[in-house]
C-alpha cells in the first residue's frame, strides 16, 4: 500500500485528492491519504470539511502551526503502507497515469523515487515573476550538482520513499520555518549512501507567490541556511560544495571583503529588496542582496529571535 501524506497550509486540496483517488480507483491501486493542516485560516479549512467523509482519507486540523517537516514526519507516523508518497498541497497532477506510474517502482530495488515538479510557463504579471525566475536558475543548479556527483536533490513536493527507510532519515525538526529541510533530508540520503531514482513522473506547482512573499521566504530559508551550518558540521563539506552562497559567503570572510559587503548591503539593501519585490530586478540583484543577507545572518549571536528584528530593519530604512 503506498500512504500519500499532503501538508496543508491555505489550500483548497479537495481537487488533488479527488484526482488521486480516482486513479486508485482506476488503476486498483491501494492507498490511504494522510492529510494534516497546519493551522489554515478558518476559509481554507471549511472549503477541506468534505475531506473528513471521504474513504480512506484521514484529515486532521491540528490547533497550532508545527512546521514543514514535523508535520511530515508526524504523517509518516500515522502511515501503514510500506511507501510514502510526498506531496506539497499546491500541486497538481499532470498526468491519468501519476500514481501507477509510482505503483509500478514498489517491486523494485530503489528506495526513493523522486518525480520532479514543473513550474508552469513564465507569468504574465512581474509582482509574480520573482519566483519563477529564480526556480529556473535553482534547477539548472541542482543539474548541475549532480552532475558533479555531489549529491542528488530531492525536490521534497513530490516524492516517494520506502517507510523503512524515511523511518531512518526523517526531516530534521530543528528547522521549523520555511527553506532548506529538502536540501537537509537530500544530504542525509547521501551521508546514508541511499540513491535517489530521479523519474519523469512530474507534479504542476500551482499558482506563484507574490515577490513580496516570495522575498520574504528567501529571507527565511538563508536564517535556516546559516543556522544548518552552525549546527551540523557533519555537513560543512558538502554544504560548502553544493552551495555556491555557501561559499562565497566563506570566500568574503576568509579574505576579509565581508565587512565591505555588508556594509554596502547596510546602504542599499533597503532599496535593492524594492526592485526585487517591484519585479525590476535582474537575477545578479537579487543575489547580491541575498548575499548581503547572509553575510549579516552570519553576524548574528542569536538567530532564534534575530529574523523579525532583521528584516523590519531592512524595510524601515
Amino acid at each position: 500500500m503506498i500512504s500519500i501524506c499532503i501538508p496543508i497550509h491555505d489550500v483548497n486540496v479537495v481537487p488533488l485528492v479527488e484526482t488521486l483517488l480516482q486513479q486508485a480507483q482506476t488503476n486498483r491501486i491501494e492507498v490511504e491519504i494522510i492529510l494534516f493542516d497546519d493551522k489554515s485560516y478558518p476559509t481554507w479549512r471549511a472549503a477541506n470539511e468534505q475531506l473528513r467523509e471521504m474513504k480512506n482519507v484521514f484529515y486532521l486540523p491540528l490547533i497550532e502551526n508545527i512546521g514543514r517537516s514535523q508535520i511530515r514526519n508526524r504523517m509518516a507516523d500515522m502511515a501503514t503502507g510500506e511507501w510514502l508518497l510526498f506531496l506539497d498541497c499546491d500541486m497538481r497532477i499532470m498526468n491519468e497515469n501519476f500514481l501507477s506510474t509510482y505503483a509500478s517502482y514498489t517491486s523494485g530495488a530503489d528506495d526513493v523515487i523522486c518525480g520532479g515538479i514543473y513550474y508552469g510557463n513564465r507569468p504574465k504579471e512581474r509582482d509574480f515573476l520573482l519566483q519563477w525566475r529564480t526556480e529556473q536558475k535553482v534547477l539548472r543548479h541542482r543539474r548541475r550538482i549532480s552532475l558533479r556527483g555531489l549529491y542528488e536533490h530531492v525536490s521534497t513536493g513530490n516524492f516517494m520513499i520506502r517507510k523503512a527507510v524515511f523511518d531512518t532519515v526523517r526531516f530534521d525538526e530543528k528547522i521549523r520555518s520555511y527553506g532548506q529541510e529538502d536540501q537537509v533530508f537530500s544530504l542525509e540520503l547521501a551521508r546514508l549512501k541511499i540513491k535517489p531514482r530521479n523519474i519523469e513522473n512530474p507534479t504542476e506547482h500551482v499558482g506563484h507567490e507574490s515577490n513580496e512573499l516570495f522575498v520574504q521566504k528567501t529571507e527565511t530559508s538563508l536564517f535556516n541556511l546559516v543556522r544548518i551550518w552552525h549546527s551540523s558540521p557533519l555537513f560543512h563539506d558538502q554544504l560548502y560544495s553544493a552551495s555556491k552562497r555557501i561559499r562565497v559567503a566563506r570566500f568574503l570572510q576568509r579574505t576579509g571583503f565581508a565587512p565591505v559587503f555588508r556594509s554596502i548591503f547596510h546602504l542599499f539593501g533597503s532599496s535593492l529588496r524594492k526592485t526585487c519585490v517591484n519585479g525590476h530586478a535582474r537575477m545578479w540583484q537579487f543575489s547580491f542582496y541575498q548575499m548581503g543577507y547572509l553575510l549579516t545572518v552570519f553576524r548574528i549571536p542569536n538567530l532564534a529571535t534575530a529574523h523579525y528584528t532583521l528584516s523590519q530593519k531592512i524595510n524601515n530604512n
